[in-house]
């Protein structure tokens, strides 16, 4: 997966491991949303590279980052990912996002997906959207479940 979506002003997905280093407990994935604030480059030349040379397995890119608190700070190429709104889908994509979640399922995992929206939002909009509908079988659609996105 190239990283054509690495540009200036895009929100992504920062995905990093917290280790505790006091305890045996495996290390925690932490996930914060970071702004792309720079051009990416080489960590170990420090030149800025083209946007179409970075890969998702690349460890020698970085790119700079604006942060919540609003600080920069260099981050791995490979710790980042997309990250979208659900609002910020198509109708297709909303179509094959309800398709392929397991509806009803209290497993958070079972609400991942590819268009990097986050799975807490894609399990919130389901459930209104099941809520709303009353479980009826008939009316759990996608082409209903779009609708309700677009109308929220």
């Amino acid at each position: 997966m190239e990283y054509d979506f690495i540009k200036k002003g895009r929100k992504v997905r920062y995905t990093w491991y917290n280790y505790d280093h006091y305890r045996t407990q495996p290390p925690q994935a932490v996930e914060e949303i970071v702004t792309v604030a720079g051009r990416p480059r080489n960590i170990v030349t420090k030149k800025f590279v083209s946007v179409a040379d970075c890969y998702y397995y690349d460890n020698v890119t970085e790119v700079l980052c604006e942060f919540e608190g609003g600080f920069k700070e260099y981050v791995e190429l490979e710790k980042l990912s997309l990250y979208n709104e659900i609002h910020d889908l198509s109708d297709e994509e909303l179509c094959r996002l309800f398709n392929g979640c397991v509806i009803g399922s209290i497993n958070l995992a079972d609400y991942d997906n590819e268009f990097g929206v986050d799975r807490r939002e894609v399990h919130r909009f389901i459930e209104g959207f099941c809520e709303e509908i009353g479980w009826d079988d008939d009316l759990c659609r996608a082409c209903n479940f779009v609708d309700f996105v677009r109308n929220s």
